[in-house]
């Protein structure tokens, strides 16, 4: 004859222990199956470039994503803090799905290919990447333009 067994679950960071005893309904269909769901909760890393690629090799399931998130980050920590010109090119992975935003629209303008400095003072750009478990890398990175 065919069981049920439950297990402990953890979901939200909860555990509720549930009977191993196959309940009178189980026990009497040799029909049924048993099943465990498990729910992962997408993680949030902000910080410097280095330490978003650390922490995207230990958190990334997929390792050549996690590379390609890695690589682009340590390529992020490489941009110029100060720039001669006003435009720069910033570093580009069309494998991975992110966004570059100005956090000082009056200063600078973003896109994933570059950062145009159109005023004095100091760019805040904001680089937030998605890997496909839904966790989320942010960077903040800042430029500013030498007369």
């Amino acid at each position: 004859s065919s069981g049920s067994v439950s297990a402990p679950v953890a979901t939200n960071g909860t555990s509720s222990p549930e009977s191993s005893q196959p309940s009178e309904s189980t026990a009497t269909s040799a029909t049924n199956s048993s099943s465990v769901s498990v729910e992962l909760q997408a993680v949030q890393v902000s910080g410097s470039s280095a330490v978003v690629a650390r922490q995207a090799l230990l958190i990334t399931p997929d390792p050549q994503e996690a590379a390609s998130i890695s690589n682009l980050a340590v390529a992020i920590s490489g941009l110029r803090t100060i720039q001669r010109t006003a435009i720069q090119e910033l570093p580009r992975d069309p494998s991975l799905n992110y966004k570059v935003v100005s956090l000082t629209p009056e200063i600078c303008k973003a896109s994933k290919a570059r950062v145009r400095v159109t005023a004095t003072g100091v760019c805040q750009l904001e680089i937030e990447i998605t890997d496909a478990a839904g966790n989320s890398y942010g960077i903040l990175r800042k430029v500013r333009r030498t007369n």
